[in-house]
């Protein structure tokens, strides 16, 4: 689940309260396919979305991608930071690409204050 405070597809003016938007995550392959050819996609990052009309536009940049513990049922677990997508936001087909907060989890331990 993408939480925050950006438009989602369609949205003119931005909102005056935090967003909640569920979004599946696909495939890294799928995002390498897309953004390939405009910048690299790696194993540090992964791929989410790519549904027509459900994405993060403009104003998600930083954004936490969560995901709810299934053993409690009630605590998340923040797994993802909005990175960047498409111009064509909500376009099918076109996922939207966060940092993988597993990957950093060390580098954010040892830069903490």
């Amino acid at each position: 689940m993408l939480v925050g405070w950006g438009k989602f597809p369609g949205q003119e003016v931005t909102p005056s309260r935090e967003q909640l938007l569920e979004l599946p995550i696909v495939p890294l392959e799928k995002c390498t396919k897309v953004y390939s050819r405009v910048i690299p996609v790696t194993q540090n990052q992964m791929c989410v979305g790519g549904e027509e009309g459900r994405d993060a536009c403009s104003g998600f940049g930083g954004a936490p991608l969560i995901l709810l513990d299934h053993y409690t049922k009630s605590r998340y677990y923040q797994v993802g930071i909005a990175s960047f997508g498409s111009d064509k936001c909500g376009t099918a087909g076109v996922p939207s690409v966060y940092s993988s907060v597993h990957r950093y989890a060390e580098w954010i331990h040892n830069n903490m204050v």
